[in-house]
Parts: structure tokens; C-alpha cells; sequence
């Protein structure tokens, strides 16, 4: 059955998957793809993921909720449409061409599926996919996932690192979760590393990896640290390295006391804001709060991390286990970890402080569940995001969340 879309549309191969200058988004976007052929293609995932449609106009907006009944039909009528001629009245394919573009493709199936699992916010935020696997977790030493960054200087490769007890070492994948590299962060050792990012950092033009040593399960710790390294050049496709990084600095920052402290200082998310401020938000206390350290931040005498914000008390808000900020800094998510995985995100203006923007109110999006969800990432344009779990297993899945109807600031 011809599926009425060019070879260019879903570019595996390692030739052409990855050419100079294209961005992260558009190769997600093909890995989405992808997985939705493969759900029509695939008599086995087409049953495990029925969900339905039943579109009744060329206005995704017109789409009624899916009955799960009727969803293999409703998905062997697609895949008849997709396989048929121009779309025309006689053909009774007219409500499947969801672009008006004149035929009916995959563009058009994830225009419907999206637009029928999207979770809209009502916020101005727009909506959310439910999540699409994209890949798994390959690495033989990547046990526990426990952060997640996507590099916006290497196309189609996430960062992450492994919890406590992990060594001293950050993980290139692709983002199929195929393994791309092992780099040791010169000398030294992390005590309970929670969380990665990539951001500005001392030298203009210049990104960094930011890995947090901010973990204090038993509140015990003194001070934490986090490690600041450039980030390497890591091809897409490149056979797997081992490699030691120099040039690696440590921020050593510690808690205010009296009122500012906070009850509990364990956390699990640190993110980095356009300007190079860090932020750190607390995991077990509730509400929990949000820390920062200003840029430049001294590699020389402990900092002192400044409270700025205390998040709102509401759903998806406790047991705080990572988030990440946008590269254009309009986009902040945090996730957590309980009997049902939430994020919550926040849509943040040109100019508004973040403090500020984390004490408002959030769109909370549904998550795939996952045992000990720890990591979630922004796409660099903040046009979705990626999150796994950190748990003790082989094949752990890449989840990706589009993100739909963005505002124009």
C-alpha cells in the first residue's frame, strides 16, 4: 500500500539523516512520523493503540473525542484515503485532508491523532501530543537516567547522566537512544547527580553543560555543586567514544539559612535561564521552592543560592524530579514523579522575571507513566519536549510531547 508520502519526509539512514544546518525539531518531527507509519502499517500496534478518530471536516478543531470502539476502522479508513487518489467528494476521503492540501498523507494523520490526544491548556500555552515513543535507551551503562538536556549545537543528540553512585560522567545519545559517547568530567567525583542542562556560560557564543550535584536524600550536605563544562562536538552518527573533558569548572553553592532555607534541601532540577542564572527548584518540600545563582557564578568560594520563588500548591507540583528552560527562554517545565506523572509549564514573556512566572499558573500535562520519571528536556525552540525514566531497566522509551498552537511570544 503506497502511503502517499516522498522518502525525504523520514530520513534513517545515516547518510542522509543528518545534514548541516538542519534543526532538531525537523528530525524529531521525522522520528514522530515515522512511528505514526509504523502504528498504521502494523496490524499489532494498530490494535495496541487504537484510539479512533472520527473527523467530520477539514477543521481539526471540528474533530469529536475518539471512541476506542470503532478506532480500527476509523484507522483502515485513513489508511485507505492515504493510499487512494486525490482527495475529491466521490472518494469520501474530503474530512482526512485535515492541510487542504488536495490529497490525504501523513501529515494529515498526525494532524488528526494529535489534535485528538492534544491536551489543551486554555492558557495560551497551546496544546500537548500525548506521548510518542521515538526510541530506547540503548546504553549498557545508562542505568538510571536521571536527566535529560538536548544540544541545540549538535542536531539530534540529548545529554544525560546517570544518579547517584553513576561515576563521574555525562552520555551523548542520539535521540533514538542509541549510545553516541562516554565523557568523564576531568577529575573529581559527583556526590548525587539529579539533573543536566545546556545554556550560556562565561564565554560568549559558547555553550555549556550544566551538571547538577544537587541530590541530598538524607538533607545532610553542606553545600552542592554544580560541574560547567563546554559542550563537546558530538556527530549524530558517530561510532561511540570514550572521552576525558578538560576545561571543567565547579560552582559550589550552598542554601541561605533562617527563613529562606528551605525544610528539605534534596532537589533533582536545575535549569539554566538566557543570561546564565541557574535555577534550582526542591523536590520533598510542598509547596517547594525555586533557588538561584546569578551569572557569573565563582568557580573559587562557595556562592550563596538566592530564594526567589515558592511554586504554586497544586497538582503535579510535588515530589519535584527535573525540569528544563526553553534556549529562548519562553518556556519553563517542571515534572514529578508520583501513582500519576504530571509536567507543568509555563509560558514566560519577553522580559518577565521567572520568579514571578513560576509563582502564576501552569498548564499541567498528563505524562506516559513511568517508573521513577526523573528527566524531561526541552527541544532547544521549545516545540516539545522529551522525558524517561530512570529506572533499573533495559530499553527504557524516549517519550516526545509536540507542542501545538504556540503564541507568537
Amino acid at each position: 500500500m503506497s502511503l502517499g508520502f516522498e522518502a525525504e519526509s523520514c530520513r534513517c539512514t545515516k547518510t542522509s539523516a543528518v545534514r548541516p544546518g538542519q534543526h532538531t525539531s525537523s528530525l524529531m518531527r521525522m522520528r514522530v512520523l515515522a512511528a505514526l507509519l509504523l502504528m498504521l502499517t502494523s496490524p499489532v500496534l494498530a490494535g495496541q493503540y487504537e484510539s479512533g478518530f472520527a473527523p467530520t471536516s477539514a477543521d481539526p478543531a471540528s474533530l469529536v473525542t475518539p471512541d476506542v470502539a470503532q478506532g480500527g476502522a476509523a484507522v483502515e479508513a485513513f489508511a485507505d484515503c492515504v493510499s487512494g487518489p486525490a482527495v475529491s467528494a466521490t472518494t469520501g476521503c474530503t474530512g482526512y485532508d485535515y492541510d487542504g492540501d488536495g490529497d490525504v498523507d501523513l501529515a494529515d494523520y498526525a494532524l488528526a491523532q494529535a489534535e485528538v490526544e492534544a491536551q489543551t491548556c486554555g492558557d495560551g500555552t497551546g496544546w500537548y501530543t500525548d506521548g510518542v515513543e521515538i526510541g530506547y535507551v540503548l546504553a549498557d551503562d545508562v542505568v538510571e537516567a536521571s536527566g535529560l538536556a538536548m544540544s541545540e549545537q549538535n542536531p539530534d543528540v540529548v545529554w544525560t547522566h546517570n544518579d547517584s553512585g553513576g561515576g563521574n560522567v555525562i552520555y551523548a545519545l542520539r535521540t533514538d537512544g542509541t549510545l553516541l559517547g562516554t565523557y568523564r568530567l576531568g577529575t573529581g567525583f559527583l556526590t548525587d547527580a539529579e539533573d543536566i542542562a545546556i545554556g550560556p556560560g562565561p564565554a560568549p557564543g559558547v555553550d555549556y553543560v550544566y551538571v547538577g550535584d544537587i541530590g541530598d536524600n538524607d538533607n545532610v550536605r553542606a553545600a552542592i555543586r554544580v560541574k560547567r563544562v563546554p559542550e563537546p562536538v558530538v556527530d549524530a552518527y558517530q561510532d561511540p567514544v570514550n572521552l576525558t573533558l578538560d576545561n571543567v569548572d565547579t560552582i559550589t553553592l550552598v542554601y541561605p539559612t533562617g527563613p529562606d532555607a528551605p525544610g528539605q534541601k534534596d532537589a533533582e532540577t536545575l535549569f539554566v535561564d538566557t543570561n546564565g542564572d541557574l535555577y534550582i527548584v526542591t523536590k520533598r518540600n510542598f509547596p517547594n521552592r525555586v533557588y538561584r545563582a546569578t551569572f557569573p557564578q565563582s568557580t573559587s568560594a562557595a556562592m550563596t543560592l538566592e530564594w526567589v520563588a515558592t511554586l504554586p500548591a497544586s497538582t503535579g507540583l510535588n515530589w519535584i524530579t527535573g525540569g528544563d528552560c526553553s534556549r529562548d527562554g519562553r518556556w519553563i517545565v517542571v515534572r514529578n514523579d508520583r501513582a500519576v506523572d504530571y509536567a507543568n509549564v509555563w509560558h514566560r514573556k519577553p522580559g518577565e522575571d521567572i520568579g514571578a512566572v513560576l509563582e502564576s499558573t501552569s498548564c499541567l500535562i498528563a505524562l506516559q507513566s513511568e517508573p521513577q520519571g526523573e528527566a524531561i528536556a526541552w527541544e532547544p525552540d521549545g516545540l516539545g519536549f522529551l522525558t524517561v525514566s530512570e529506572a533499573h531497566h533495559m530499553l527504557e522509551p524516549l517519550w516526545y510531547y509536540e507542542h501545538g498552537g504556540v503564541p507568537a511570544n
